[in-house]
């Protein structure tokens, strides 16, 4: 009987522990990083910074919530949202941090944030929700050197539903006759390379109970230093030999002959990993186009032709058909281009960058020409773009 109630104290306890936790989601159409704060014993601890994408939550705590207050602050600062408060903490401006003293003085290369306080009561798991109800999708915003952007785009990838953000510049030069606007935007595609392996799985995996066995572990994604993209596969693989055997089987005075398996051996066992880079590229039609290539397949050669044509296949299809029809002229890049814009602006140049704070995206580059009717109403649009 002890040991029962030890066992169930033990289950309760546990059950507790997985559904602490502590969430802010992001109801905004923009990015959000948020630095977390709290008190452990006497001292004010930080850390962060949390990356939340539009329509998504990130856990900032998953340790019991034994306060009632804690604190965070969330900014967007390229388009000076924040949500702050009255507390101050000690964050890095730009770099994650773990857990930082907040009571003396902030380090050298931190700065101080007032953090907003939250109530949660008696709660064990709470989930913060921001808002913004001024912000629109997409959001231009007028400043000194030209016009920022903001822009949320719902994409498809393979059934999936995932976030693409988008933010940019469009910066005026202005001539006697004519206005010149380059463009700078930046796709983050860090929704897509957390979700790659989850995607891929259904069209990789296979289990044969005498065959292929093939397990995708992870698809990673990054960036090179030439804007190219890296998509490192690595595939747990198993093919089993069996020796199957014909047995009668009678049904209704029936007689029919049946495969049964006699023996079942482990033929081959192996770890199997291979690259596939992404060169991007842009077509006359403001469309993205990405080459795959495959290349640096680790494994016995029979396994070799089998991945890179297994590779070939499906990521070919998920570059070609899917990243492609997202970022080309419907797509996420586009749709953060004012229409006052758009239909003379051409895409000159795309690649894949490390947008900093762990983020991956796609760069482009861009310029529309205008005449000085056009570029007058692009600034009575815009009012006070064009000064």
């Amino acid at each position: 009987m002890r040991n029962l109630f030890v066992t169930l104290l033990f289950v309760l306890f546990a059950a507790q522990t997985a559904q602490a936790e502590f969430k802010i989601c992001n109801k905004s159409p923009y990015p959000l990083w948020s630095a977390f704060g709290y008190v452990e014993g006497n001292t004010w601890f930080s850390k962060g910074w949390y990356k939340s994408l539009p329509g998504k939550c990130v856990r900032v705590r998953s340790k019991q919530l034994n306060n009632r207050y804690y604190y965070h602050y969330t900014e967007n600062s390229r388009f000076r949202l924040s949500f702050d408060g009255d507390t101050s903490f000690c964050v890095h401006p730009s770099d994650g941090f773990g857990p930082t003293n907040s009571d003396a003085t902030c380090p050298s290369d931190f700065k101080t944030e007032r953090f907003k306080k939250v109530d949660v009561g008696n709660a064990k798991r709470f989930e913060l929700s921001l808002t913004c109800t001024a912000c629109k999708n997409p959001t231009f915003e007028v400043g000194r050197r030209g016009l920022d952007v903001a822009y949320f785009h719902k994409a498809k990838f393979e059934g999936h539903t995932l976030g693409i953000p988008v933010s940019g510049k469009f910066s005026p030069k202005r001539s006697s006759n004519k206005m010149t606007v380059r463009a700078t935007l930046d796709a983050n595609l860090d929704d897509l390379r957390d979700n790659l392996t989850q995607m891929l799985a259904p069209k990789v995996n296979k289990s044969e109970d005498c065959g292929d066995n093939i397990q995708i572990r992870s698809v990673k994604l990054a960036p090179t230093n030439n804007g190219s993209a890296r998509v490192d596969v690595n595939i747990h693989y198993v093919r089993w030999h069996c020796v199957i055997t014909k047995v009668p089987e009678f049904r209704d005075l029936k007689m029919t002959m049946k495969n049964r398996v006699v023996s079942k051996t482990k033929a081959i066992e192996t770890g199997v990993s291979g690259t596939l880079f992404l060169h991007p590229s842009v077509d006359g039609r403001n469309s993205v186009r990405l080459r795959p290539e495959v290349t640096n397949v680790r494994v016995r050669n029979d396994l070799a032709r089998f991945l890179t044509n297994l590779m070939n296949v499906n990521l070919r299809s998920l570059a070609q058909q899917e990243l492609e029809r997202n970022l080309g002229p419907r797509g996420a890049l586009v749709g953060a281009i004012p229409s006052e814009i758009k239909q003379f602006l051409s895409i000159r140049k795309v690649e894949f960058v490390d947008l900093g704070r762990g983020s991956i995206g796609m760069r482009a580059f861009g310029e529309a020409s205008l005449s000085s009717s056009q570029a007058s109403k692009l600034c009575r649009t815009y009012f006070g773009m064009c000064r």
